[in-house]
């Protein structure tokens, strides 16, 4: 399987263009003759059998339709490729690469800066952003009291067990 193979894009105008003539099993033929060529990196062996089971249809069936089937595709040397599927599956790749990197350039930065930490704090900020609440252990003069107080930008409220 594909690197990205989780996901394919789908372009509808276009996919719509192109299966306007089919009938729906031919069309259901090809949306899963497109899925096993993005999952096998955009070519597959040109073997009948195989590709009738994978496109859940009997041998009779797929050769009737093979024809039309593969009128985007490309047949050499035992293969069948489809060269827009395969210049889809380097754009998801190179997307990936690219997230990949930011992603680990991120978290090289985090490691670098000197305020960031690995430690989780019980301090969270309210969701939608807003004054966080975070929870001390108050005395007992406090906790008669019903106090909260202000630190460091946040509402601390009296709670939490001793």
């Amino acid at each position: 399987m594909s690197a990205v193979g989780i996901w394919m894009p789908l372009f509808i105008k276009d996919h719509r263009a192109r299966v306007g003539t089919l009938t729906h099993v031919q069309h259901s033929a090809l949306v899963y003759l497109h899925m096993l060529l993005w999952e096998n990196g955009g070519s597959i062996a040109d073997d009948d059998k195989l590709i009738a089971a994978e496109l859940r249809l009997t041998n009779k069936q797929w050769l009737e339709m093979r024809a039309r089937l593969l009128l985007d595709c490309t047949l050499s040397g035992g293969k069948i490729s489809h060269p827009k599927i395969i210049a889809e599956l380097s754009k998801a790749e190179a997307n990936r690469d690219q997230k990949r990197r930011a992603g680990r350039a991120s978290a090289e930065a985090r490691k670098a800066n000197a305020r960031s930490t690995d430690v989780a704090t019980h301090v969270q900020p309210r969701a939608g952003g807003g004054v966080g609440v975070g929870i001390y252990h108050q005395t007992q003069e406090e906790e008669s009291l019903g106090s909260s107080r202000t630190r460091e930008g946040l509402t601390v409220i009296g709670g939490g067990v001793k």
